[in-house]
Formats: C-alpha cells, sequence, structure tokens
C-alpha cells in the first residue's frame, strides 16, 4: 500500500493510469534503436514527474530514478505534450457531450445547487512562467505580479476537464479570452438552433447562456 501510494505521489497516476497512457503515446514517440536511448516508459515518468512537482531542480533533476539533464527534459516535454495532445486530449479532453450526459450533468448539478440547466462550470486560472523576452514581457505580466498564461477551463459535474483555453498571456481579460474561445462560438451556434435550456456557471454566478 505504502509503494501505491509512493507512486501516485510521485506521477499523480496510478499504475493502471500510467500504462493506459503509456499505450495511447507510445506509437507517437520518436524511436531510436541505441542501447543508451531514453524508453517511452522513461520519457513518460520525466513528463508526468515534471507536471506533478512543476520543476525541474526539485524532481527530475535530482530524481535518482530520472537524473536527465535540463535539455534532454525538454526535449522529453515536447515530444510527450505533443503525443499526448494528439491521442489522449482529444479523446478525454471535449465540449460535446452526448444526451445522456448532458442529462446527467444537469440534474448532477440541479441537486447540489438548484440552478436548473448547468451543464459546466468555467473559470480562468494563472499558470506561472518565466519572464519572456523584454518586447512582450508587458503581455505577460498580469494584475497579480508575475508572468502567467491566462487559461480558462470548463469541467463539468464530476470535475472532468471539458475544454482548456490556453492562448492567451497573462494581461489577457477573462471576458477577452472567451469572446474568443471556440467553445462560445460553438454555444451560440447552439442557443441559435434553439436548444436555450442549458447554462455554463461562471464566477460570482454569472450565467453564460448557451
Amino acid at each position: 500500500m505504502c509503494i501505491f501510494f509512493r507512486f501516485v505521489n510521485t506521477f499523480r497516476l496510478n499504475k493502471a493510469a500510467f500504462q493506459y497512457v503509456l499505450e495511447q503515446i507510445r506509437p507517437k514517440l520518436k524511436r531510436n534503436t541505441r542501447k543508451s536511448a531514453i524508453t517511452p516508459t522513461i520519457k513518460l515518468a520525466t513528463a508526468l514527474r515534471f507536471f506533478a512537482q512543476g520543476s525541474y531542480q526539485l524532481s527530475v533533476g535530482n530524481d535518482f530514478n530520472l537524473s536527465l539533464a535540463q535539455p534532454t527534459v525538454s526535449k522529453i516535454l515536447s515530444e510527450v505534450l505533443d503525443a499526448m495532445e494528439t491521442t489522449i486530449c482529444k479523446n478525454w479532453v471535449t465540449f460535446q457531450m452526448s444526451e445522456d450526459e448532458e442529462m446527467e450533468c444537469k440534474r448532477s448539478f440541479f441537486e447540489r445547487t438548484g440552478f436548473p440547466g448547468i451543464i459546466g462550470c468555467v473559470d480562468g486560472t494563472h499558470i506561472k512562467i518565466i519572464g519572456p523576452c523584454k518586447s512582450s514581457q508587458h503581455l505577460y505580466y498580469n494584475r497579480k505580479g508575475f508572468f502567467s498564461v491566462n487559461a480558462m477551463i470548463i469541467c463539468d459535474h464530476k470535475m472532468r476537464i471539458r475544454y482548456v483555453d490556453a492562448r492567451h498571456p497573462g494581461s489577457g481579460h477573462d471576458s477577452l479570452i472567451w469572446n474568443t474561445s471556440r467553445v462560445r462560438r460553438f454555444l451560440e451556434e447552439k442557443y441559435e438552433a434553439g436548444e436555450r435550456n442549458s447554462w455554463i456557471l461562471g464566477m460570482k454566478l454569472q450565467l453564460i447562456l448557451k
């Protein structure tokens, strides 16, 4: 049991989930026949360890099981992220719901909040980054006093992420991100088609029409 919790604490996934992700992204990872080549398992472990800790020095660089140089980790992160985006993300991070999923979502939100027709919750979060080049620093310096990317995230009643928009720098306002998002256009099309009994719940109980 101790080993199980140690694994989850290290990679934020249990072993079954780790194996699932590995099998999904393995065909997208670069193949290398050298004996010293980094295996797909180590690549995924390296990426997940970095995601879990958010730091090279505190995680991958000092981990005796990985101990990879920072340039190598950077290449692995790019490779693994690209593989995840083309395999895992397109299957799991999607705002489109079946009729049954939508009804379950509305029922769950209504039972807990008393609001009818809620199909998701939206909010923004600032993801801290290292300061970019001086010519664009003003774009990424946010109102909280650090450099960031302002990401909009929508989740459903089970806290599953359904939509992510992380294209905008930290100075971008939440309303700008919403107004330029693909999900807004998608919901407007649904609304204009007559589906007007669904809502997204946002900060300060602001409701956004579907």
